[in-house]
């Protein structure tokens, strides 16, 4: 039975839950919110990004609270913006914007100014991105071909618009944190022309790039066979010089084999040109001494015996060479001259009958060329 003492503090309760209420709030992890009194904001927003505020706070009853989204949100144009770009021709274009509310209370004052309503300031705020949106594209597209929209300066482009778009939003409260083009097309109108111009602009770059390339091949080639020419060139040269210091080694060792005495070949100080060239030929270290004998039967023969003199004189003035006489030349040794002269005369039976490209030699039996043959004494 309710008594009046009952009922008493039961109506007790009931006011104090009514007053509670209006008292307290809760802010939850992914909200912030604004108080209001009389319409005005007091103090500072709570659990705005970067602090920690969210769970049950107090007000008094007379204020009211106004809630904020603090996750991220994304707005979409409504229809893809017509851009006419530098080439003019028509380009649709479809983007969207991912932002945070970062500053409620400038958001609520800008967007709030003739409604407190989310709803009807979400839309006030669309408006607004809708306009920044498409004036930071228009500036930024208009002045560049497609091409470069598409390909060359995609991402400065898109830097560029993300900019513009940022210190825009930012007089909103908002924090933009991405700008994106979802989609870039022509209008079905003009779609195929446009294309067509596109694969035929495609096709100059590719035949100017060709033609570049084809120019490069050919000065490299040109290079090369620059080079190669002169690389043969060195060879040749330094060929001639290899071969010219064997054959004056050669002609000292003969000439010491021709006049019955053993000679030294050294190296002295080289010419600069053939410094470092011919080392197997004629080294830093004495080319071995060899005695007469060995050399008849080793050494390839002049087409004249040379003298000690004068194959010194060649050695030490044209190669760096020197050609040491060791002992003393048994001259007027008969035999050993007309050794020579039988030796260079099998050289040149071999170089004048030894090939086969059909050249006849008319000569007479009693020619000096054949003299070894026609010897009846086997001398």
């Amino acid at each position: 039975m309710l008594t009046p003492a009952r009922i008493a503090i039961l109506a007790a309760i009931g006011v104090a839950l009514i007053i509670g209420s209006t008292l307290f709030f809760t802010v939850q992890e992914d909200e912030q919110a604004v108080v209001l009194q009389f319409g005005a904001p007091v103090g500072e927003p709570i659990n705005v990004p970067g602090t920690n505020e969210a769970g049950l706070n107090m007000k008094l009853p007379w204020q009211n609270v106004i809630l904020f989204d603090r996750k991220n949100l994304e707005f979409d144009l409504r229809e893809a913006e017509e851009i006419i770009v530098r080439n003019e021709e028509r380009l649709l274009v479809d983007a969207f914007v991912r932002y945070e509310i970062e500053n409620p209370l400038l958001y609520l004052q800008t967007l709030g100014a003739t409604s407190q309503d989310k709803n009807q300031m979400r839309n006030v705020l669309n408006d607004r991105l809708t306009r920044i949106l498409s004036e930071a594209m228009r500036d930024r597209l208009g002045s560049r071909t497609i091409s470069q929209i598409i390909d060359d300066d995609r991402a400065e482009i898109m830097q560029l618009i993300s900019q513009d778009v940022i210190v825009e939003a930012r007089e909103l409260g908002i924090n933009v944190i991405d700008v994106r083009i979802r989609q870039a097309d022509f209008p079905a109108e003009n779609a195929a022309q446009v294309n067509q111009r596109m694969i035929s602009d495609y096709n100059q770059q590719a035949e100017l790039i060709r033609a570049r390339g084809e120019e490069r091949a050919r000065e490299i080639r040109a290079e090369a066979d620059k080079e190669v020419v002169r690389v043969r060139a060195e060879a040749e040269e330094r060929g001639q010089i290899i071969r010219g210091r064997a054959d004056a080694i050669r002609n000292c060792i003969f000439a010491g084999a021709y006049q019955g005495v053993e000679v030294n070949v050294q190296t002295i100080e080289p010419p600069e040109e053939v410094s470092g060239l011919g080392q197997e030929i004629a080294g830093e270290e004495a080319i071995p001494t060899l005695s007469s004998g060995e050399a008849q039967n080793s050494i390839l023969p002049e087409p004249t015996a040379p003298t000690l003199v004068d194959v010194e004189e060649q050695l030490a003035e044209m190669l760096g060479i020197t050609c040491e006489i060791l002992g003393s030349p048994t001259d007027g040794d008969a035999s050993r001259r007309e050794f020579f002269a039988f030796y260079r005369s099998l050289d040149a039976y071999r170089t004048a009958l030894g090939t086969d490209d059909g050249t006849t030699i008319v000569l007479s039996p009693d020619s000096q060329f054949f003299r070894y043959f026609n010897n009846q004494n086997a001398n």
